[in-house]
């Protein structure tokens, strides 16, 4: 996974602003392919603080398929 960084740029205010998306690199037949799993909106955070979001966003008891953010109650601890 990975944080893509988009800029748009406004025609009407002149105003660029900057979005970030993560993101999933899968290899198919055709090639590599990019996933968005997430639109993060604006952020204002360093590139440390980038991958401690991306480690947990992670976790392996989470998994996002096409979009939908899954459980595997398989992997849940209980008390």
């Amino acid at each position: 996974m990975f944080i893509r960084k988009k800029l748009v740029h406004s025609k009407r205010t002149g105003v660029s602003s900057a979005y970030y998306r993560l993101m999933e690199s899968r290899n198919t037949e055709k090639g590599p392919r990019n996933t968005l799993l997430l639109h993060l909106g604006r952020l204002d955070i360093t590139n440390e603080e980038q991958e401690d979001l991306i480690d947990r966003l992670s976790m392996p008891a989470v998994s996002l398929d096409r979009g939908i953010a899954t459980v595997d109650i398989s992997k849940i601890e209980t008390r």
